[in-house]
């Protein structure tokens, strides 16, 4: 909560004090990524955001090759409780949240679920979180080869096979390429960003025509 109100506080007033300001900026839609990121693991404050996100093949803009993250964090105490929180090993309430979500609310009904995540660092940090409760999940993400992502997606998709219940995803990299709502009817969303489009992309990934009129598709999303 501190890092994040900081955070908060340093950039919200440059979109109040200009009222012309938009996400389009390039800095401004830094600032709003790094609110994003504070609000779920602060430890991703600590890599640029041009090494933070999966960038779809198809976008335009060229203000999405971030490498900004203003000084003035360095050269505060803030900065220093980032470190902090880095080197204490704390898990993100959000990924505590996301496990026991799955174990309370799927598992039982051996169900599947995926996972939305838009930085990257989150989807290895929860990989690596949900191992050690030997939750078996697999990373559909950019730097997955297509060859391994569809072998990924034919087992999730089959309802007979157990070797992992748990995809965990980026919308810029699959949100419309995969259908998963032969074998899943989960999602949980552990951060969202301003991208309209590949939302929406995301939930049709389990929600399709011709879905039995028993089967309910339930989506978590995770505020904080």
């Amino acid at each position: 909560r501190k890092i994040y109100d900081f955070i908060e506080d340093s950039y919200v007033p440059h979109f109040e004090d200009k009222p012309s300001a938009t996400a389009l900026e390039f800095i401004n839609k830094a600032r709003i990524h790094r609110l994003f990121q504070a609000s779920t693991n602060p430890k991703t404050l600590l890599r640029s955001l041009n090494n933070s996100m999966d960038i779809s093949e198809d976008e335009t803009d060229p203000n999405l090759s971030f490498g900004y993250i203003e000084e003035g964090i360095k050269d505060s105490q803030i900065y220093k409780d980032i470190l902090e929180y880095e080197k204490s090993n704390i898990i993100p309430q959000k990924f505590v949240t996301t496990r026991e979500i799955f174990q309370e609310n799927i598992l039982p009904y051996q169900e599947k679920v995926i996972i939305w995540t838009v930085y990257l660092q989150n989807a290895y940090e929860l990989k690596e979180y949900l191992n050690s409760f030997a939750i078996n999940s697999e990373l559909l993400i950019g730097s997955i080869e297509t060859t391994q992502r569809e072998a990924i997606i034919e087992k999730f998709n089959d309802p007979n096979n157990s070797e992992f219940n748990v995809v965990i995803a980026n919308p810029a990299s699959v949100s419309e390429s995969i259908s998963l709502h032969e074998g899943c009817h989960n999602a949980i969303y552990l951060e969202r960003n301003n991208h309209g489009a590949n939302y929406i992309q995301s939930k049709n990934r389990i929600h399709r025509y011709g879905i039995p009129e028993d089967i309910i598709t339930k989506y978590y999303y995770l505020i904080s």
